[in-house]
């Protein structure tokens, strides 16, 4: 094969990699704990904002349009944990305002809001983040190698990435962390009944959910060498949402398989579609979008459980 095909392959699992480990945060979130976070997108721009901020270099001296915080110039992984270390933050303030009284469908409408209002004030505030422009000039690590060395190398980092987050969330949801965060998702008044504290699980699986939405906002920047505000919108979720609807809400292996499909399938198939020359290329995202959706819509009349259903959980009985 050539250089190009070559790194057009390893290009497409960096991305089946990198969204694998948002699906599986967005699923500690959403088909373990029962929070309907539509707004989970919002937690990656964080990750990779801070990891941005925290890899350049300070705006350089006289620039008049370049504005953004930080500019600490750390190198990997510090840049990397700073950004994770962030999105938790954010996530705890996020979840202590939003988690406390709010019924799911009331919740997924204020974060959607929060969304669009964090997204306003990044785009108008320019001292912030550098506005639309964002952030640019992240390095990534190997960034200076031939371009098929450097793609290798990320990959490496990224394949570890998803593996320590798969090992991580299945650690989980496999403990009694994880059956309480079930409980919650299925009833939370009778968990709450039991004497669990339903407010303190959910801020923790919102907090690690968070942690991981960093992990991959900040390899999200690392890789495409930067981040602005039109990568963050909240058709970017859909992806991520189709992973887990796919694959199969509440598996994590079933959430790997998903990205693949959504993501190394659906989107590059796509891309190869043979469109008539009165359309123009522009609309292949618009059409990635429908076509997530409609795959979404087949799955959820078709095969609601997805392609690897949840696993339930058997424990032996005990004789009296």
């Amino acid at each position: 094969m050539t250089l190009f095909m070559w790194v057009y392959l390893i290009t497409i699992l960096i991305l089946i990699c990198l969204n694998g480990i948002a699906a599986l945060g967005f699923n500690l979130q959403f088909a373990e704990a029962g929070i309907v976070n539509l707004a989970y997108i919002m937690l990656v721009a964080v990750g990779a904002y801070t990891t941005g901020i925290a890899a350049v270099g300070p705006p350089p001296s006289g620039d008049l349009v370049t504005h953004y915080i930080g500019g600490f110039q750390w190198a990997f992984p510090w840049d990397l944990l700073f950004g994770i270390a962030c999105t938790v933050a954010f996530a705890l303030v996020l979840g202590l305002v939003a988690l406390r009284r709010l019924r799911h469908d009331y919740l997924a409408l204020a974060l959607i809001s929060i969304l669009q209002g964090m997204q306003i004030l990044i785009q108008t505030n320019t001292r912030i983040f550098n506005g639309i422009t964002g952030i640019t000039g992240v390095p990534a690590p190997g960034g200076d190698l031939p371009l098929l060395q450097s793609q290798l190398i990320f990959l490496g980092i990224a394949v570890v990435a998803l593996a320590l987050t798969y090992a991580l969330v299945s650690r989980i949801t496999h403990s009694p962390l994880g059956r309480a965060l079930k409980a919650i998702r299925e009833d939370e008044v009778a968990a709450a009944s039991l004497g669990k504290y339903t407010m303190l699980f959910k801020l923790t699986a919102f907090a690690v959910g968070g942690g991981i939405a960093g992990l991959a906002g900040g390899l999200f920047a690392m890789y495409a060498g930067g981040w602005s505000s039109t990568a963050w919108l909240p058709q970017e979720s859909l992806a991520l949402l189709a992973a887990i609807i796919i694959g199969g809400r509440g598996r994590n292996l079933g959430v790997v398989v998903g990205t693949i499909v959504a993501v190394g399938v659906i989107q590059q198939a796509s891309v190869f579609l043979p469109l008539p020359q009165a359309i123009p290329v522009t609309v292949i995202p618009q059409l990635q979008v429908m076509l997530l959706g409609a795959l979404i819509i087949a799955f959820l009349w078709l095969r609601p459980e997805g392609i690897l259903p949840e696993q339930k959980e058997k424990f032996e009985k005990i004789s009296f």
